[in-house]
């Protein structure tokens, strides 16, 4: 049991200290989005249309190198801004599941044809995801269980003065509401990645226990898009196939229980059942595709090229790893006090 318990703390802590950075920076980029899209600007950008606004949010989130946490703060921003809730989630797959700095180490890891099709399943998958988003849960007048907060005038205050409003805002009210998810999501998802064996996804597996092996794996464990690359070259030189491979790299980055908490407060639980549904079909679609058509003529792995970084300690990541953690434990325990309080007032 001592060394259970001390697998989770440590496993808890590497997810906040590989995510916290980008985090914080994602926090930042919600106050800068609230600052400067209002309703209006929001149309012009993302379309009036809701295909418009699915294809527009999941073609945009494609390059971004935010992972399945740090994209949470930017959607909760763009949902309350006005964007739909189909946009939102298109978005909040695209964006996880790849970016440019996850493209070129595939690129460098797993080849040329590999970087090629991870972007374009990953578009496929927040596309197929909106449509059926907005196929079994049409938008009413409610955009969301969050509240929709006010939206700064264009002809209002000067642009220094929106985007320091923005930051206080996200200081004062998303950072505090979030971090109450992120917290208990972080320890459910490190308890998760410590009860998982480690020989779970063994060469030599069926193919349909391959794919289910992935799928239970990056299903509740933080992966984000560039740390999964590495992953995904140790899992094809374990011999599993290219496709279940794929399928991990699409379902790790984009799902994990600190996400699938913070996503029911944005989408709601039914969003929140599709959204994950319709990402672990459309991999494993994607997958299959792969190793039916493309496995036997690609040259997937190199050997030499693996190299996950392990053991590398950045000052910076470990600095917002600690401030971060101090601010989810502050804000839980104060989301608790005051819980408390009204009850004994009650």
């Amino acid at each position: 049991m001592p060394e259970f318990l001390t697998d989770w703390a440590r496993l808890t802590w590497n997810m906040i200290y590989e995510s916290s950075l980008l985090l914080l920076l994602g926090f930042m980029l919600a106050g800068i989005i609230r600052a400067l899209i209002t309703p209006s600007a929001l149309n012009s950008f993302f379309g009036r249309g809701r295909f418009t606004q699915i294809f527009t949010a999941s073609l945009i989130g494609v390059p971004l190198p935010l992972c399945s946490c740090s994209v949470l703060p930017v959607a909760a921003q763009l949902r309350r801004s006005g964007l739909s809730r189909e946009g939102t989630v298109s978005f909040l797959i695209s964006t996880p599941e790849t970016g440019v700095d996850s493209i070129a180490l595939s690129y460098r890891l797993l080849g040329p044809v590999f970087a090629i099709i991870r972007p374009l399943a990953a578009l496929f998958t927040a596309l197929v995801s909106g449509m059926v988003t907005r196929v079994l849960m049409p938008e009413d007048t409610s955009h969301s269980e969050l509240p929709l907060m006010p939206q700064s005038s264009e002809t209002g205050p000067k642009l220094h003065t929106r985007l320091w409003e923005g930051q206080v805002y996200v200081a004062t009210d998303m950072l505090p509401e979030l971090s109450y998810y992120l917290f208990w999501g972080y320890l459910l998802a490190g308890l998760a990645a410590a009860a998982i064996p480690a020989d779970l996804l063994q060469s030599g597996l069926a193919s349909w226990m391959q794919y289910a092996g992935v799928i239970l794996v990056s299903l509740p464990v933080y992966v984000c898009a560039t740390s999964s690359t590495p992953l995904a070259a140790v899992l094809l030189s374990l011999g599993i196939m290219p496709g279940a491979v794929l399928t991990f790299m699409l379902v790790g980055p984009a799902t994990n229980l600190t996400s699938l908490m913070v996503q029911k407060k944005i989408l709601g639980l039914k969003g929140t059942v599709i959204m994950t549904a319709s990402i672990i079909f459309c991999a494993v679609v994607c997958g299959l595709l792969v190793d039916n058509f493309l496995a036997g003529s690609i040259k997937w792995f190199n050997t030499d090229a693996v190299d996950s970084g392990e053991g590398t300690l950045v000052w910076y990541d470990l600095a917002a790893g600690i401030v971060f953690a101090f601010m989810m434990a502050y804000f839980t325990l104060r989301h608790y006090y005051r819980k408390a309080k009204r009850k004994f007032k009650g």
